[in-house]
């Protein structure tokens, strides 16, 4: 574990994007490459809006012009989606809207693409079935790798009016699109598949983040109080 700990340097949880300036955290506890969280505490409002600003690909842009429309909206229905379902089950939040421009929001949250390359699906499966005729140690692996497409996504949170960084966050390809899935199939598969997880895990953090408030907690107790055990769970699973 002390060695999983530490296998993410600090130039690797960097920013490349301009998103955030902090130093971030990887742990196995959480399932992301690396986080960052305040020391205080923020003390949300009653009522609220959130901003969830257009996906930033200008990173990742040349020579994927034709995923950009396409993932741009992906990440903004996933968004919508993760954050309203957390709104309208959570108490805490649920006089909170999400806003069409920032300059009305209270918070705003920004993701930026710093890392991306299509998966080859058919290479893929050569791969996969070149494995059980060729037993060359490591090349299958390496082929799998290459044909499983690459992404990683920057994200943060911040208090519109004060500019304040509330959380920020680093990950890669957490999900895969398995072969016996149709989206192993589509180039941008694992993209679409990631894109919809870490939509998934803002909107688990909207809530996780009203319940522990509730309890004069912070969202630091949560990381300290969970378990190595489901970190690893959640690690594997990816879901």
């Amino acid at each position: 574990m002390l060695l999983a700990s530490c296998s993410f340097s600090q130039s690797k949880l960097k920013s490349e994007s301009g998103l955030y300036d902090v130093p971030l955290t990887h742990s196995l506890k959480v399932a992301v490459d690396g986080y960052w969280l305040p020391d205080v505490p923020y003390d949300a409002p009653a009522v609220g809006s959130i901003y969830i600003a257009p996906l930033d690909m200008h990173l990742v842009e040349e020579g994927h012009e034709e995923y950009v429309p396409l993932m741009k909206q992906q990440m903004h229905d996933y968004l919508t989606k993760a954050i309203s379902a957390s709104i309208s089950t959570n108490k805490l939040i649920n006089r909170w809207t999400l806003a069409s421009s920032p300059e009305n929001a209270t918070l705003r949250m920004d993701f930026s693409i710093v890392r991306f390359r299509t998966q080859r699906p058919g290479l893929r499966v050569a791969s996969e079935v070149g494995g059980y005729f060729i037993p060359v140690p490591g090349v299958s692996s390496v082929v799998s790798n290459f044909a499983e497409g690459d992404i990683c996504i920057e994200g943060t949170i911040r208090d519109v009016k004060t500019g304040r960084l509330l959380m920020a966050f680093k990950d890669s390809n957490r999900a895969k699109a398995r072969l016996y899935s149709a989206n192993a199939y589509k180039r941008g598969g694992a993209a679409d598949a990631n894109l919809q997880l870490w939509a998934k895990k803002m909107g688990e953090l909207l809530t996780i983040g009203g319940e522990y408030r509730a309890q004069g907690k912070t969202m630091k107790d949560f990381v300290n109080e969970r378990s190595y055990a489901k970190g690893l769970y959640q690690r594997r699973t990816a879901y």
